[in-house]
């Protein structure tokens, strides 16, 4: 049977038409939404410490938060990863530069590595600062006492002699 114009115009062949662009559209969605994490590899979201950081604490957890990704780890260590893509890890850190390397990793063996740096004193730098504190608080004090105004019993000691 040929084509007619009037046969194109059937209202059955334009619902037709319309369910197949609609399921197609639908089919497309599907089909991107899970070549997406493929093509965006793994993703670290939210962190909770700086590119470079300075700390004065010797211990520090590590959390954040992950998308794509069905591994984490921290330093060659494995970082549990809950289903919400969220890890904690605790992590010690030793006087001066401690590096951290982050290496995320999903399931089509993709892998992301980041670096951050945390940098603590030193034994040496954490004894000038506290002494460098100690002499400034005592200069202060002995400052303080020289603007004092003398009291009573210290101008009537000074009368006595």
């Amino acid at each position: 049977m040929p084509i007619t114009k009037n046969h194109m115009n059937n209202p059955q062949s334009t619902i037709t038409r319309t369910i197949l662009i609609v399921v197609g559209i639908g089919i497309a969605i599907f089909i991107i939404s899970r070549i997406l994490p493929y093509i965006q590899g793994p993703q670290l979201s939210e962190i909770n410490i700086e590119k470079q950081q300075l700390s004065d604490e010797y211990w520090y957890v590590i959390e954040g938060k992950t998308r794509n990704t069905e591994m984490v780890t921290i330093n060659t260590i494995n970082a549990p990863l809950a289903e919400d893509g969220s890890f904690t890890h605790p992590f010690a850190l030793n006087a001066g530069r401690n590096e951290l390397s982050i290496t995320l990793s999903n399931g089509f063996k993709t892998t992301k590595e980041l670096t951050y740096d945390i940098i603590t004193p030193t034994s040496e730098e954490l004894y000038n600062s506290v002494y460098n504190e100690v002499m400034e608080e005592k200069t202060n004090l002995e400052t303080e006492e020289l603007l004092e105004e003398p009291s009573d019993e210290q101008t009537t000691a000074i009368d006595n002699t």
